[in-house]
C-alpha cells in the first residue's frame, strides 16, 4: 500500500516511504 508521507516521490516511497 501507499501511504502519503512528507516524502511522497518514486525513490522514497521504495525506500522508507514503503516502511
Amino acid at each position: 500500500m501507499h501511504y502519503f508521507t512528507p516524502c511522497d516521490f518514486s525513490w522514497c516511497y521504495l525506500s522508507w516511504c514503503f516502511l
